[in-house]
């Protein structure tokens, strides 16, 4: 795979199913345009503080590195968590298919090099 020519091409890669297992060197890749974080790993991290901060760390690195962070369901009971994604599919009725919804813009972070 040519990195340039898709780069050059405005292409990026959603890195799929990550959780705690995922090297933080896969996150930071040159071509990762937006993290999907597992379901069993955000269920996990509403039930157990010591994942709850693996998935608080990884969200944070993920936002400053200027990704979108992506949840395939809204996890029950887990509000309170305070865990950010930016984009979570969500059914609109039991009947329906799911739709993206994001959640508002907020400030851009910035790295100091």
């Amino acid at each position: 795979m040519d990195a340039e020519f898709l780069t050059d091409h405005r292409v990026g890669i959603v890195l799929d199913h990550v959780n705690s297992h995922t090297p933080l060197s896969a996150v930071c890749g040159e071509l990762i345009a937006a993290v999907r974080f597992d379901d069993s790993f955000i269920q996990l991290a509403c039930e157990d503080g010591r994942t709850a901060c693996i998935l608080d760390a990884m969200l944070r690195l993920t936002h400053d590195l200027g990704l979108a962070t992506l949840a395939t369901h809204a996890v029950r009971g887990c509000s309170s968590a305070g865990f950010e994604f930016d984009y979570v599919a969500t059914p609109a009725a039991p009947s329906e298919q799911a739709v993206l919804t994001a959640r508002p813009l907020r400030e851009a972070h910035t790295v100091a090099r």
